[in-house]
């Protein structure tokens, strides 16, 4: 039997409930797509292929143990990469750099500035609670999808070429903003729209529809791909998602 699309997205809406500690480790692939030509359609090319895969890691320890590892470039795009981790601790938060503490505050500091606000989320908010932070990033959090944009389930027969995980569990979904399986009215209410400036909208950007494939088993996706009109712009796949383990995560992870 196949899942409806209100059966999906209920599962994802609640893919957070009951959690009290998860790690999750995840891969984004970009490719170039977007053609110096912007009139003339052009197809991708092998050497348009080349950049090396970003890397994602979170940590989340309930109630307010927070922490987000990231891969940003630098010029040129390709190599080297330089790793980010934003870290909060209650009312408390560091930014580091290669391991090393380039600036810290708490969450009221911040406000008060409303430091980062409106730039492109490269490591976090710290004007907003560590619990608040969590729900930022689209990798880790179904319910922004699920919340915010249409969804039809896609039955299949067999596994598709690129799905990646062969497991009857996880549902293939395209999720976008067309006018048939239409989510409810719940992304202001919950505060989850995708649109929102705390969040990276730059995922929005050239992107006509998204893949999203959905584990059953626990509500969150594995894999997110955001398809152009040239083709694939960028494909994430969650490599390894860990949920309320019996002891919890390592409090040295969340040392600053």
């Amino acid at each position: 039997m196949f899942e409806t699309v209100e059966e999906v997205r209920q599962k994802m809406l609640t893919a957070w409930d009951g959690i009290y500690s998860l790690h999750a480790r995840a891969r984004k692939k970009v490719y170039r797509l977007n053609a110096s030509e912007r009139s003339i359609p052009q197809f991708v090319e092998p050497n348009d292929l080349d950049i090396a895969p970003y890397h994602y890691e979170a940590w989340w320890q309930d109630p307010d143990n927070w922490r987000h590892d990231c891969e940003l470039p630098s010029p040129p795009i390709t190599l080297p990469r330089q790793q980010i981790s934003y870290i909060a601790l209650g009312d408390a938060w560091w930014v580091k750099k290669e391991g090393i503490v380039q600036k810290s505050g708490t969450v009221v500091e911040a406000q008060q500035t409303a430091f980062t606000q409106g730039d492109c989320l490269w490591f976090g908010r710290p004007y907003l609670p560590a619990e608040d932070n969590r729900f930022l990033w689209d990798w880790l959090n179904p319910q922004l999808w699920a919340a915010s944009m249409n969804l039809i389930v896609t039955d299949k027969i067999s596994s598709l070429p690129d799905d990646v995980f062969h497991d009857p569990a996880i549902v293939h979904v395209l999720a976008g903003w067309w006018s048939v399986g239409r989510s409810p009215s719940i992304a202001e209410q919950r505060q989850w729209d995708l649109t929102s400036e705390d969040r990276d909208i730059e995922i929005l950007d050239y992107i006509n529809f998204y893949q999203l494939w959905v584990d059953m088993h626990t509500g969150f996706c594995r894999r997110i791909s955001g398809e152009a009109a040239n083709g694939r712009s960028w494909d994430i796949v969650v490599d390894e998602l860990t949920i309320n383990e019996p002891n919890g995560i390592a409090p040295e992870i969340f040392h600053p």
